[in-house]
C-alpha cells in the first residue's frame, strides 16, 4: 500500500509542478504590463495546493484525455479565478497575510488590491474563453455563485442568527462550486476534443 501511495504522491507532485510552471510562464509573459501583474503574480505564485487544477487534470485523464496541453489553460483559468476570490476575500475579511505573504491591500492599498483581483478574474476568463460556449457559461455560473455567496457572507458578518445551514450554503457557494465546475467541464471536453 505504501508503494501505491508513493506512486500517487509522485504523480500529484509532478502534476503540481507542471501547473506551477505553466502559471509562472504566464505571469512571466505578462510581467511587462507593470505593477498589477507583479502584485497579482506574487499572490498566485505564493504556493498553495493547486487542488482545483489538479482535479481538473485528473478528471480530464479519467475521461480519456491524454494531452495535458489541451486542458492546462482551463486548469489555470480556475486557479486564476480562485486566486482572484482570495484577493477579494482578504479585503472583505481584513486579512493581513495569505499563503505566508502579506496581502495586496496591506502592501499596496485597497484600490490596487481590488484591481489586482479583477486582473486575476480577467486572466481566468481569457483562459477559459479559449474553449466552447458551454465551458464559458459554466465559468460564468461559477463566478456568479461565488459573488452571490460573498454578498451572503457579508450580510452574515457578526449576525448571531446565522444558522449552520446559512454557513454551509455560503461555503458551498464559494468553494464547492469551483470544485464542481472543475470536474463538470470534463463532460464537455470529450465532445469537442479540441479547443475552438
Amino acid at each position: 500500500m505504501t508503494q501505491v501511495n508513493q506512486g500517487v504522491e509522485a504523480t500529484l507532485d509532478a502534476l503540481r509542478q507542471k501547473i506551477d510552471e505553466s502559471l509562472e510562464e504566464m505571469i512571466a509573459s505578462r510581467i511587462d504590463s507593470g505593477e498589477v501583474v507583479k502584485l497579482s503574480g506574487k499572490v498566485l505564485l505564493a504556493g498553495g495546493k493547486r487542488l482545483r487544477p489538479i482535479m481538473m487534470c485528473l478528471s480530464y485523464q479519467i475521461a480519456g484525455g491524454n494531452d495535458l496541453t489541451e486542458i492546462m489553460p482551463l486548469a489555470m483559468a480556475f486557479e486564476f479565478l480562485h486566486t482572484a476570490t482570495l484577493v477579494h476575500d482578504d479585503i472583505n475579511d481584513g486579512a493581513t497575510h495569505r499563503r505566508g505573504v502579506p496581502t495586496i491591500h496591506e502592501t499596496a492599498g485597497l484600490s490596487k488590491a481590488i484591481i489586482a483581483g479583477d486582473w486575476l478574474f480577467v486572466q481566468g476568463y481569457a483562459l477559459g474563453g479559449q474553449y466552447n460556449q458551454d465551458i464559458v457559461t459554466n465559468i460564468a455560473n461559477c463566478c456568479s455563485s461565488i459573488a452571490v455567496s460573498e454578498f451572503s457572507q457579508i450580510d452574515h458578518i457578526q449576525n448571531l442568527k446565522t444558522s449552520p445551514e446559512d454557513y454551509i450554503s455560503i461555503v458551498k457557494g464559494k468553494q464547492q462550486v469551483l470544485f464542481h465546475q472543475d470536474v463538470e467541464v470534463q463532460e464537455l471536453l470529450p465532445k469537442q476534443q479540441k479547443r475552438n
